[in-house]
């Protein structure tokens, strides 16, 4: 299934954009910039015009996709967190729990890939956990804390899974 959304979809759109002279690399630095620009609108309480900005800058980053660029994913994730907690200071708490478990899923995917290429999947279901749990929230703000603890909890729990099969695997 990974196979044919990358077949169909995200190759033609990567020839296409690489035609035009946009790199993977060019791409991953247009996703941050995006993602940052989305914390922005956020923290400025603008959570629709943040949700689209975000979601243009994870089309990007899936289009450009490396495995070497990826932190910039963790970044544009903690950005976008991190504006919620500046837009309303009383939601720092479960903002932080937020970026600590997309940390926590960045770093293990780094360390249990090390000497392996990482599963697929993992990398898809991190990606889609963070961006469903920050849709969400700037669908509805005011269920910010509820979904950025979800969404920790749910960072964490994949890291373990991450661990298991890195154990399960040697």
């Amino acid at each position: 299934m990974l196979e044919t959304l990358h077949d169909s979809v995200i190759a033609p759109a990567r020839a296409r954009l690489g035609a035009l002279g946009l790199g993977t690399g060019l791409l991953a630095a247009l996703a941050l910039s995006l993602g940052v620009a989305a914390a922005v609108a956020v923290t400025l309480h603008a959570y629709l015009l943040g949700l689209a900005l975000f979601a243009l800058g994870r089309a990007a980053a899936l289009i450009g996709y490396t495995p070497a660029l990826s932190t910039f994913d963790l970044a544009a994730y903690g950005a976008l967190a991190f504006g919620f907690a500046l837009a309303e200071p009383d939601r720092a708490l479960a903002s932080s729990f937020a970026m600590f478990g997309f940390v926590i899923l960045a770093v293990s995917r780094l360390a249990f890939a090390r000497n392996r290429p990482p599963l697929p999947r993992t990398s898809l279901i991190a990606s889609a956990i963070a961006f469903v749990a920050l849709a969400l929230a700037c669908v509805r703000p005011d269920y910010f804390s509820l979904v950025a603890y979800a969404g920790g909890l749910a960072c964490f729990l994949l890291a373990g899974v991450l661990a298991a099969s890195a154990v399960v695997r040697t």
